[in-house]
């Protein structure tokens, strides 16, 4: 018998004679076929699983035991439930070659075209030779050599290959297409094209069904000026939704994302990064667990972790929402807000840009940085413009604090507010059962404004301050900082000054105006003017008390040293009486107006923060006239230092 190899050469150069036999046999009345024997093509008793239905013309040749049938013009063959044309065939037991205008149509959904075909009946593997096509639905499959598995509906190729849908493209060298599960591996030099999209990988997976990629490898995609970089994932090409995965970048201009994962939806212009996220471009900075952001509609929302940067303000909270175009944000969780002049810190912070109104509220502080003050309070309003922080009191009054020389100075109060409405103007306004504590200097008032330009506090409404011993009362109090230290201590209308003796006696002075000035902490000097009154008790050299004496003049000025008095001046006719002890009683040892008011006193943080509810008359409003007061003080204070 001849070899194998002998007969697959016959058969192929037998395969190859049929179309010019095809031509010779037309003109052979005996051998021509006429419709009438289209069905009798294939000899009786014909082995082969491929059917022929019709043909043209047909050549029945037996060799060496060997079939060969020969086919020519419209052949139509059929195995199973396939259906095979061609403008030619030979068959040779289970084993068919096909040549010219290939088709072979499976299951109704799957059409298969070539120039040529192999096709082996016993494994239902059919090789396609030249401009291959393959298609399902609105695919098609475009390659030069396919090796199709006809029973797993898988089909192989080795050379490149294109997928189309639409305006779609999918090609690489090598692959496989399962058409049964509609499912597609392209590997090597894989390249996807669409409008408005390129992509280019070593590997992917493709769902003919659903339209998705999946990447299996290094994956690049452009996309509407967007670069996308990924080693895992899917890019959907219907709805254009994406999700990217293992180092996965995505580049637009200046902004760069990367995170563990990134999901992208072109419907709703939306990207969210899940794992390590960040998000930054040439003016501002994202960072967190998670972020979701839409650059058409400018929300940016992350999620644990939060951080976001935007010029010189940093935002820091569990949870943030931003709008890069109304630059409003919403922060909830261990809120912060960092900026050039101090952070606002909260359980939740939020801003409205157009209104330049923020609100802050639970565990609120704010600490400007410049100076190295802080308040704290449970409910801040806030204007970013002029650095205007408001703190209300809510279930405990606001505190503000400030070091001065080695100490702290707490200010508390049922309202306090800080602004910087200019370069040159800084203030502080306490409003409300005022509360001032400081080691060596202890306040109370109703109200109280701090300006930086001249560094004084001033107290109004009721003022009185505590040093030592030492009470000090008027209409208004200035507290005058010097680097940090007080230096001065002022009082206007009705000033009094009391220091209390262990024996229970006052040292006295009172006027219209007093002026004290200090060094180190120390009382240096004390000028009083506008009927000038003073009562002090004199000792003798055993300290025993001797007597009281009492001057009356239009002013004086006292000098100190080492915290004893060392000198008096009297001006302008001072008038003096001296009151033995065992006279001195009633008003020979008092002035008119003392008040010793030490229940009032401040005698640490303990309290200054506690609310106190007092209620107003049905028919009483409340009325704020504190700015008028303000202005009408530094227009005294002014004047009185003019005379």
């Amino acid at each position: 018998m001849p070899s194998a190899q002998a007969t697959i050469i016959r058969f192929a150069l037998l395969f190859l004679l049929v179309i010019l036999q095809s031509n010779l046999l037309s003109a052979q009345d005996e051998k021509s076929l006429d419709n009438s024997t289209i069905k009798q093509t294939q000899p009786p008793g014909s082995t082969s699983q491929v059917k022929v239905k019709n043909s043209d013309n047909f050549i029945y040749e037996k060799i060496d035991d060997v079939d060969f049938q020969y086919f020519s013009g419209n052949v139509k063959m059929f195995h199973d439930s396939i259906f095979m044309y061609a403008d030619s065939a030979v068959i040779q037991g289970d084993q068919m070659m096909a040549r010219g205008e290939v088709i072979i149509i499976q299951d109704d959904t799957i059409n298969v075209f070539s120039d040529s075909l192999i096709y082996d009946a016993d494994l239902k593997l059919a090789k396609l030779f030249k401009e291959v096509v393959v298609q399902t639905g609105d695919k098609q499959l475009f390659t030069e050599r396919l090796d199709y598995d006809l029973k797993s509906k898988i089909g192989t190729f080795r050379d490149t290959a294109i997928l189309r849908r639409a305006d779609m493209t999918l090609s690489s060298l090598k692959g496989y297409y399962n058409l049964q599960d509609k499912k597609a591996h392209f590997y090597d030099q894989v390249v996807i094209k669409d409008v408005d999209f390129e992509l280019t990988a070593d590997s992917l997976d493709y769902d003919t069904d659903i339209d998705r990629a999946y990447f299996l490898g290094p994956t690049y995609i452009l996309q509407n000026g967007k670069q996308v970089f990924c080693k895992a994932g899917y890019y959907d090409m219907i709805s254009r939704q994406a999700f990217f995965s293992d180092q996965a970048v995505i580049v637009e201009g200046s902004k760069v994302a990367f995170a563990d994962d990134i999901l992208v939806s072109e419907q709703d212009s939306s990207v969210t990064l899940t794992g390590n996220a960040e998000v930054r471009d040439s003016v501002s900075t994202a960072r967190g667990k998670s972020i979701f952001f839409d650059d058409v509609k400018g929300e940016v929302f992350i999620q644990g972790n939060g951080y976001y940067q935007r010029e010189d303000q940093i935002i820091e909270a569990e949870v943030i929402e931003y709008n890069t175009v109304t630059e409003d944000f919403f922060s909830i969780g261990n809120s912060t807000i960092s900026g050039e002049k101090g952070i606002l810190a909260a359980d939740s912070i939020s801003y409205v840009k157009e209104e330049d109104l923020g609100v802050a509220k639970g565990n609120a502080s704010y600490r400007d940085t410049v100076d190295g003050r802080t308040i704290l309070s449970d409910y801040f309003i806030y204007r970013d413009s002029s650095s205007y922080v408001q703190a209300n009191a809510v279930k405990v009054r606001p505190l503000f604090m400030q070091r001065v020389e080695d100490d702290t100075l707490y200010v508390a109060a049922d309202t306090l507010i800080s602004a910087e409405p200019s370069d040159s103007l800084k203030y502080l306004k306490a409003i409300t059962d005022v509360m001032i504590y400081k080691k060596d200097l202890q306040a109370v008032c109703d109200s109280m404004y701090y300006g930086d330009l001249d560094s004084t506090f001033t107290l109004f409404r009721n003022p009185i301050c505590w040093s030592d011993t030492t009470q000090f009362k008027g209409d208004t109090i200035d507290i005058i900082l010097r680097n940090d230290e007080v230096r001065e201590i002022v009082a206007r209308k009705k000033a009094f000054i009391a220091t209390r003796h262990l024996t229970g006696y006052f040292d006295q002075i009172k006027g219209r105006y007093l002026h004290s000035y200090l060094d180190s902490n120390e009382l240096k000097k004390m000028l009083i003017k506008g009927n000038a009154e003073a009562l002090y008790f004199l000792r003798d050299d055993d300290d025993a008390y001797v007597g009281a004496n009492k001057t009356i003049c239009s002013h004086m000025t006292f000098y100190f040293e080492n915290e004893e008095l060392d000198n008096i001046m009297f001006y302008t006719e001072p008038a003096s009486t001296m009151t033995p002890m065992e006279l001195a009683k009633g008003s020979l040892i008092s002035l008119e107006g003392l008040q010793w008011e030490i229940q009032r006193r401040p005698r640490g943080l303990e309290g200054m923060r506690t609310m106190v509810i007092s209620a107003l008359p049905q028919d009483a409003e409340p009325v704020d006239d504190f700015e008028e007061e303000i202005l009408k003080i530094l227009e005294e204070e002014s004047t009185t230092k003019g005379q």
